[in-house]
């Protein structure tokens, strides 16, 4: 294995996305955790449903982007102190040529920031994240005929096979 080379795992998916916004560009970032937040999140532990990034200006010159919503139960009730909040805002740590880039799609109409999935790479926590516009019904209409229709074809191919 090369230096380059790393394994990822997934740790936690948004899987309801794709079927209710249209994704056209993802990024990748850091996310800042505490230690225990870090093993409740390799237990699997955690949901990102109804989680959505936002961006922060402080005054105009350092926008930041953060998760709200984003949920990671403590590691361990007992030891957790009185003050664990497990939907507190979390920093998300990419570049500011991401953050510019992410800044001009956001001046689209109804152009959001959905995050996609939570990884570890190389012993970091990673989040997955896309800029995205959400589905009228009629698009999700559309997709499902066009599931259908891949999916007929594909029993099709296998039975001309057989």
């Amino acid at each position: 294995m090369t230096a380059t080379d790393y394994i990822m795992s997934i740790l936690i998916s948004n899987k309801k996305v794709k079927k209710d916004f249209g994704i056209f560009e993802t990024f990748t970032g850091g996310l800042a955790l505490t230690g225990q937040e870090v093993k409740s999140l390799k237990n699997n532990q955690g949901t990102l449903n109804g989680a959505f990034l936002i961006l922060r200006d402080n005054h105009k010159q350092n926008p930041e982007l953060w998760i709200k919503h984003f949920s990671i139960p403590p590691y361990q009730v007992k030891n957790t102190g009185g003050g664990y909040d497990p939907e507190r805002l979390r920093k998300v740590l990419v570049s500011k040529k991401e953050i510019n880039q992410i800044q001009k799609e956001l001046n689209n109409k109804g152009t959001t920031i959905i995050p996609l999935a939570v990884h570890n790479a190389r012993n970091l926590i990673k989040l997955e994240f896309g800029l995205a516009r959400g589905k009228k019904k009629f698009d999700k209409r559309e997709d499902l005929k066009k599931r259908a229709q891949k999916r007929d074809s594909e029993r099709e191919t296998k039975a001309s096979f057989k």
